[in-house]
């Protein structure tokens, strides 16, 4: 699960762009970095043509389901690795339904990524204010 700190968080748009004959091709996931109790997930494939807007303070990972994936991102911010940071994709205490039945294949990076408690985060999680 990967993200940017502040001032070089990006804003994240993801789509499949090509796939195999199979319907789903990656699993989508994003987790809110403020409050790692929520997370979402989405399946993505050429076919069904869905693309997901990852907003600024939340962690994202895919992982393929079939061979011969390509992955389409467009950002708002480059790359700047200084900024980067990376969470573990198994943190129990995100408890990602992740869909699969074998042991996936990792980065180095990815194989040595902090539990969400343990990496650097300068987002706050804004409270809502009432009127009254």
């Amino acid at each position: 699960m990967h993200f940017q700190l502040e001032p070089k968080a990006q804003t994240k748009l993801i789509r499949c762009i090509k796939d195999s004959i199979y319907d789903v091709s990656i699993y989508d996931v994003v987790v809110d970095i403020c409050d790692g109790s929520k997370w979402f997930g989405i399946e993505l494939s050429a076919e069904n043509k869905k693309q997901l807007l990852i907003p600024k303070g939340f962690a994202h990972g895919f992982m393929t389901l079939t061979a011969d994936v390509e992955v389409q991102y467009k950002v708002d911010e480059l790359y700047a690795p200084e900024h980067e940071r990376v969470i573990a994709w198994n943190d129990p205490t995100i408890d990602i339904d992740w869909p699969m039945e074998v042991k996936p294949i990792l980065s180095e990076k990815d194989k040595k990524a902090p539990m969400l408690s343990d990496v650097e985060n300068n987002f706050v999680l804004e409270e809502s204010k009432s009127t009254g």
